[in-house]
């Protein structure tokens, strides 16, 4: 039996509109986290992204009954609740407020 990823260079050659599959089914840009995923990658409980999406804090959309998340927005997120010394300090967020 074939997986999708080793029929995906087939389709390629074949089929030139399916060239970018590759690369998002492989985690190109478009790599699409699960709730435990997303809760497992930003080091947090499931409950805690759940309240996160739930105080529209965190991006997410919903597949059916499923959130998902798209790894290019979480890491912009995470990169807006760094604390950089660039903005000269103090985030608007307090740690506990994340």
């Amino acid at each position: 039996m074939l997986t999708t990823l080793a029929i995906c260079p087939i389709l390629c050659q074949i089929m030139p509109c399916f060239a970018n599959l590759e690369t998002t089914m492989a985690g190109g840009s478009e790599e699409i986290f699960t709730l435990e995923e997303v809760a497992a990658y930003l080091k947090v409980g499931k409950r805690t992204v759940y309240r996160l999406v739930a105080a529209h804090e965190l991006p997410a959309f919903k597949v059916g009954g499923s959130w998902r998340f798209r790894r290019q927005e979480i890491d912009q997120w995470i990169n807006e609740q760094t604390i950089t010394e660039q903005s000269g300090g103090a985030s608007s967020k307090r740690p506990h407020d994340v």
